[in-house]
């Protein structure tokens, strides 16, 4: 597997230098260089499926965060009309 989220970017931009520079070469195989290729859009796929993860998971973060702080809000608004009301 690619490394998770920071590493993700460097290590596919890596993977790509790797294998166009292994494909430059004019003796190397059409079919290895068809399965490089392959293999490539893999991990590219890869890659995105665990952005796509981790941007969802942020988006959950942040909704979970925003609906704490509205119930805090709510909870303090409602302390304080129980506090007046007395």
């Amino acid at each position: 597997m690619v490394s998770r989220f920071v590493g993700a970017p460097c290590m596919s931009r890596w993977i790509v230098l790797l294998v166009l520079e292994s494909c430059s070469h004019e003796e190397f195989d059409p079919r290895k260089k068809l399965d490089s290729l392959m293999h490539l859009a893999e991990l590219c796929v890869e890659v995105i499926q665990q952005n796509e993860e981790y941007h969802a998971e942020v988006r959950l973060s942040v909704s979970l965060f925003s609906a704490r702080a509205v119930l805090a809000q709510y909870t303090a608004a409602a302390a304080e009309v129980r506090r007046v009301r007395r």
